[in-house]
């Protein structure tokens, strides 16, 4: 109770102001969409703050989605808040106007980035759990940038006329750093690396569609979260 009052909430009423202001949900968005909306925290507060709404909560656990039935019901916005028990990698629905996520965990964020694409619609997540790769098959936009191709210097020996001669010869190693990158945003010893590390990946998932959004990479108050950001575009 006291992370939902102290952390939680106030990263619900950051999201919803800037739905609000920054024009991601409008008179005319009609269908959002939550991704891993879980317990429904923000689903149910986008159905109360935006009565023309309907939102739809995609999760796998069935225990979630009920008490998420319960809240909306608690709150008067049952009839425009739906819950759907479902993988989000075989989810589809034709119209959308929003995807959202609070805490998406993992590469969960990425395919909802890719769903909105698909979509063509607008997207505002709050990314967490770096190291989390749950979808098989899937490989983040973002990974592929950080992919090097190292050279390396090999010695190769032979033998002639009894002589030991050396060539030097340039091998080629295929590094991605990805990993890597996704450990330093998870750790809590150093603080500053794991803040541009995630700073990092972030603007990484924002440049891999910046030819077809106006993104923008926002970050709530320290005394809210010094950890998480959201991805708008």
């Amino acid at each position: 109770v006291e992370y939902i009052n102290r952390k939680k909430e106030p990263q619900i009423q950051w999201m919803i102001r800037r739905m609000r202001e920054g024009g991601f949900v409008t008179t005319d968005t009609k269908n959002v969409v939550d991704v891993g909306g879980g317990r429904g925290d923000l689903a149910v507060r986008i159905a109360l703050e935006f009565p023309h709404t309907t939102v739809t909560i995609v999760d796998v656990n069935e225990r979630s989605l009920q008490a998420a039935k319960e809240y909306a019901e608690a709150i008067g916005v049952a009839c425009r808040v739906q819950t759907v028990l479902q993988d989000f990698t075989t989810f589809d629905e034709d119209d959308v106007d929003l995807v959202c996520g609070l805490h998406a965990c993992g590469d969960l964020s990425d395919l909802a980035i890719h769903f909105a694409q698909r979509k063509q619609c607008n997207f505002m997540l709050c990314p967490c759990c770096y190291t989390k790769r749950y979808i098989q098959g899937f490989t983040p936009k973002w990974c592929g940038l950080c992919c090097t191709d190292d050279q390396t210097n090999g010695e190769q020996q032979g033998d002639g006329d009894n002589d030991t001669r050396k060539q030097s010869e340039a091998k080629t190693k295929h590094r991605d750093n990805s990993k890597v990158i996704a450990k330093l945003a998870e750790t809590d010893f150093q603080l500053d690396i794991s803040s541009r590390a995630r700073c990092l990946i972030n603007s990484m998932r924002l440049d891999c569609i910046s030819e077809e959004y106006s993104t923008t990479l926002g970050m709530y108050s320290s005394e809210t979260s010094k950890r998480n950001l959201v991805l708008m575009g």
